[in-house]
């Protein structure tokens, strides 16, 4: 595995509200938009789509944000919270098992009720 390969997030659109501002490179690859070409030419989540060994030349380094650079100021940019790893994303899956959980719950609930109701009484 290529440790240069990591996801750098597209950046938004000029038009983009700020919830589609936080779109991250597992929504963008769950949605089915690794071969959409601005995505591909722009060099942007290579790791989750699977093109890291695409001759691709890397996306370039985002601008940080409000001005500052590393901690220490030399003007590096930090992508630690860039890289995303498989299985980091999974924000949806998660969701839908919660929610199956939640209505196998409210089922099961309503057969307890059904069995105390025709449950014979002493």
């Amino acid at each position: 595995e290529d440790p240069a390969c990591c996801d750098v997030a597209p950046p938004p659109s000029e038009s983009a509200t700020e919830a589609e501002a936080a779109f991250t490179c597992g929504q963008q690859q769950f949605w089915g938009k690794c071969d959409e070409p601005w995505l591909i030419e722009g060099g942007f989540c290579r790791y989750s789509c699977g093109r890291c060994d695409d001759d691709a030349p890397p996306a370039p380094a985002p601008l940080p944000e409000d001005g500052g650079g590393g901690g220490d100021g030399d003007g590096d940019y930090d992508f630690r919270r860039e890289v995303r790893r498989k299985g980091s994303w999974n924000w949806a899956e998660r969701e839908a098992r919660r929610a199956r959980r939640k209505k196998k719950d409210r089922v099961r609930g309503k057969v307890k009720k059904v069995y105390r109701y025709l449950a014979p009484r002493d």
